[in-house]
């Protein structure tokens, strides 16, 4: 009888220890924490009400540092960062040369941090022509905002200082590319030019011209190398 009222005795207290890690457990349910820090917005329940997984979001939570801009780059934007950085799609975000974005806000300042690329998709979307790419920011000033709009620009490569010319000034004959300049004397001059990349409708002038030259850029057809001219400003001055 003694060894009977011992079992018994044993199995209420496994029970009570059993009841006991379940009430933790169900105590343990009362508390949410957040997988980051962040900073929280309108709550959507008051306090003692029932939540349940069809209750919804009880809150949202956003992360102020970092933070992410998302942005997407035509697939021609996207080649040429690739080229000039001499990079592939897969080691861009990964590179130590991985390019670095600037942001403007939306009230036109520009933001006084760099971002860093730190993810790229893996293709282009066909139906935009577009791949989706995203920096991140330390956001130590808190301007970037969760949800806001910014301008991006993508610095792939440092400036260069080049020649641009009108590519309607550009003319060829069988020694090549050249353009129609008038010289000290106001004497229209020929001059073979050595050309790289189209901008727009502006083509990037190598070698040939030297900065304040004075190319022709209309009435191309009424004028001769080694005849005189009268200067007149494109666009009308402007």
């Amino acid at each position: 009888m003694a060894r009977a009222n011992e079992l018994v005795a044993e199995a209420a207290i496994k029970s009570a220890e059993a009841a006991i890690r379940q009430a933790e457990l169900d105590l343990s349910y009362t508390e949410i924490h957040a997988p980051f820090s962040g900073r929280i917005g309108r709550i959507n329940v008051s306090e003692g009400e029932v939540v349940g997984p069809t209750t919804g979001p009880l809150v949202t939570l956003v992360r102020e540092r970092p933070v992410h801009v998302a942005f997407s780059l035509s697939e021609k934007q996207f080649i040429t960062v690739l080229e000039h950085l001499g990079e592939t799609p897969e080691t861009l975000a990964r590179s130590d040369r991985s390019p670095e974005v600037r942001v403007t806000l939306p009230n036109g300042s520009d933001l006084d941090e760099t971002g860093q690329v730190d993810f790229v998709e893996n293709r282009i979307d066909p139906r935009t022509g577009a791949i989706a790419v995203r920096a991140q920011f330390p956001n130590d000033s808190r301007l970037l905002v969760d949800g806001a709009f910014v301008t991006v620009r993508i610095l792939a490569f440092e400036p260069e200082q080049k020649l641009l010319i009108p590519q309607a000034a550009l003319q060829r004959d069988q020694q090549g590319p050249f353009v129609l300049v008038v010289n000290d004397q106001q004497m229209v001059e020929q001059r073979y030019v050595k050309t790289g990349r189209a901008v727009e409708t502006e083509i990037i002038v190598e070698e040939g011209l030297n900065p304040g030259d004075e190319v022709i850029v209309e009435g191309l057809q009424r004028v001769r190398p080694g005849v005189p001219v009268s200067k007149v400003a494109a666009d009308g001055g402007n």
